[in-house]
């Protein structure tokens, strides 16, 4: 299921002083927001991360991660210029055609068959 979190984060000055209620979302979100997971350290990030994020947890079906600092949430923000390419991609989403194997198929098939008492979990 596609899932975009939208993380808070200590401010950036307190990063790495042990404060109480500083954890270290990189490592907490890797396993889980594998296939994208990044922090935004100043605000004109926003639009690529939050583009890319969506389009690979909707594409991929896969949860992804974006953390946002404390301080960086208060920020000014100021659209960014084409000069430096920085615009989110307009690419359209092409969603991966997942076809299983006949053979794997009729292998799960005649297991599940061969149970007596056979439960599945899906979704």
């Amino acid at each position: 299921m596609p899932v975009v979190a939208i993380v808070g984060q200590t401010a950036r000055s307190a990063m790495g002083g042990s404060y109480q209620q500083e954890v270290d979302l990189i490592s907490l979100f890797k396993d889980v927001a594998s296939d994208y997971l990044q922090m935004v350290t100043v605000p004109e990030q926003l639009p690529n991360v939050l583009d890319r994020a969506l389009r690979i947890a909707l594409a991929k079906r896969a949860p992804t991660a974006i953390i946002i600092p404390s301080d960086v949430q208060e920020l000014e923000y100021s659209p960014p210029t084409h000069a430096f390419k920085m615009v989110p991609s307009s690419l359209g989403i092409r969603w991966p055609d997942i076809q299983p194997d006949d053979d794997a198929i009729r292998g799960a098939a005649r297991l599940l068959n061969q149970g007596s008492k056979v439960a599945m979990l899906i979704g």
